[in-house]
């Protein structure tokens, strides 16, 4: 009994064909990474490729290393930049984008309604103060609509399930209460 294996002339021609030009796609690809990195291989200076060239050496046999080292460039690069951690793009000026006009002022939402617990200037509703700076009892109120606590040492927690938060405006992106934190959604759920 002779077996049988699949091979790639048995697939029909557009199957073939489809799989070549995405294979020369990913051919193109890899070959523009590979110029960008020697380009920018071309651009460093001694001290600069002396220590990468100490990066690589330790990293040869050692994919700890290799994952630390990606994980230091990464960040280094998020936070210099600005650059998303997952998609290498900078979502900051997307999001300046949407909420501002075209002269660059911030955009009013007619339909938002009033937060709770906000003096209407700082909500925007009556348009006299342009200011971004809460007052200490608006700051106050906020923190206990959302449920927050501030450690002396400046962090902000979740007063239901200790969630950090880097900041009272950061929270305030998601809806007061636990229906906006999504460790107190956990912790209901799991208890």
């Amino acid at each position: 009994m002779s077996e049988h294996f699949f091979s790639f002339d048995d697939l029909p021609d557009e199957v073939k064909e489809s799989m070549r030009a995405a294979y020369e796609r990913h051919q193109m690809e890899h070959d523009v990474v590979a110029h960008e990195l020697v380009r920018a291989l071309m651009e460093m200076d001694v001290d600069h490729l002396s220590a990468l060239h100490r990066i690589l050496g330790i990293c040869k046999d050692d994919t700890t290393a290799i994952a630390y080292y990606i994980g230091v460039v990464s960040v280094l690069r998020s936070t210099r930049t600005k650059l998303c951690l997952a998609c290498g793009k900078n979502h900051d000026e997307a999001l300046h984008a949407m909420f501002q006009d075209e002269s660059g002022a911030p955009k009013a939402d007619p339909n938002a309604p009033a937060t709770p617990g906000i003096s209407p200037a700082i909500a925007g509703q009556d348009g006299e103060s342009d200011s971004t700076e809460l007052s200490d009892a608006d700051r106050a109120d906020l923190m206990e609509l959302y449920n927050l606590i501030q450690h002396p040492n400046g962090r902000i927690f979740c007063g239901g399930c200790g969630q950090k938060y880097v900041s009272l405006e950061d929270r305030m992106l998601r809806e007061p209460g636990p229906a906006g934190c999504d460790s107190c959604q956990q912790k209901a759920k799991w208890g």
